[in-house]
Order: C-alpha cells, then structure tokens, then sequence
C-alpha cells in the first residue's frame, strides 16, 4: 500500500505539459500528484487542447486583474474558471446564449 517514491518509481514517465506557474511565467511540469502540492482535480480533467481559463487575481498581488490562458494555471490565490465544463470544449461554463455574441 501507499504512493510509491518517485526516485524508484519504474515504468514510462508522464509527458511533461506547460503550466502557467504566474501570471505571464510558462513552465513545463510532469503531470505526477507526487510533484504538485495542490493537483485541482477539477481543472486538470477539463484541461486539453479547446479551453481557456480565466483567472481573477486579488487586488493585491499587483499581477493583473484577470487572465486568459490556454495552459492549466497553477498559481494562486486566485478564481480560476474554464470556459467549458467537459473536455473537448462540450458544455460552456457560460450562461445560455452568452456564446452566440
């Protein structure tokens, strides 16, 4: 039982993907919970090729106040909302009818 230790960890590693670690601040991570202090399920099950995250950053942080992003953004504190609930760009996370203007 248990998660085993990465260094004797065996078997093919998870293709790195690019993260947003800050505001304008690309990275690449492996996508491995043993390397990410808080995963956000959530976000990485929606995240693929078709969605854009809006993040809204506090006041305080002196980044900018709301983003758009391609890349899974893994900073906070910060909302962070998709552009659509499902993978493959299936239902918008928008209210009906927002899409069509």
């Amino acid at each position: 039982g248990g998660t085993e230790r990465l260094a004797r960890a065996s078997g093919p590693c998870p293709e790195p993907v690019r993260v947003l670690r800050a505001p304008f601040d690309e990275q690449w991570l492996i996508p491995d919970h043993r390397l990410i202090d808080a995963a956000r399920p959530e976000l990485w099950r929606v995240a693929d090729e078709r969605q854009v995250f809006v993040v809204e950053a506090p006041e305080a942080t002196g980044a900018p106040l709301l983003l758009a992003t391609s890349l899974l953004p893994l900073f906070g504190p910060a909302r962070i909302r998709p552009l659509y609930r499902r993978p493959g760009g299936a239902e918008p996370n928008l209210a009906p009818g927002l899409l069509d203007h």
